[in-house]
């Protein structure tokens, strides 16, 4: 997977390894723990393959790109697959909750016409539910 690491990623590194922690295990944890909170914070890919024959399937990821999820597509065992968007989990925090539970008149929840990444068209119309787009341009 191609990974260019940004320059505030960077930084978030930098000023751990300028830290100083009581072990290199904790440095290390601490590291990692960083690492992985900023790595949640990207938009990834998936890649849904499934097997023609025995109509099985499984997703691997995440991949960096669109194009890297392809690639791996393209040399998976399992013939064929194909890149589905991963949203970062600040999005998922950033969306407003759905506690009250209220729906919408095509039948999803009031969170899936709000997420940030959709602009209020219900997320059902994502690019990886074409298959089943939701008649909705908006919360009703």
């Amino acid at each position: 997977m191609s990974l260019t690491p940004r320059k505030e990623e960077k930084q978030v590194i930098i000023d751990l390894l300028e830290t100083s922690f009581d072990s290199a295990d904790k440095l290390a944890g601490a590291i990692l723990k960083a690492a992985f909170d900023l790595f949640q914070q990207r938009d990834l890919y998936l890649l849904a393959a499934s097997n023609r024959i025995e109509e099985k399937g499984a997703a691997f990821g995440p991949y960096a790109s669109e194009r890297d999820a392809e690639r791996a597509s393209r040399d998976s065992v399992y013939g064929y697959g194909r890149a589905i968007p991963l949203w970062n989990v600040g999005l998922l925090r950033a969306a407003p909750p759905s506690v009250d539970k209220e729906m919408c008149k095509c039948g999803h929840p009031r969170g899936t016409h709000e997420h940030p990444k959709t602009h209020g068209v219900c997320m059902a119309n994502a690019r990886s539910m074409k298959s089943r787009p939701c008649p909705c341009d908006t919360f009703q």
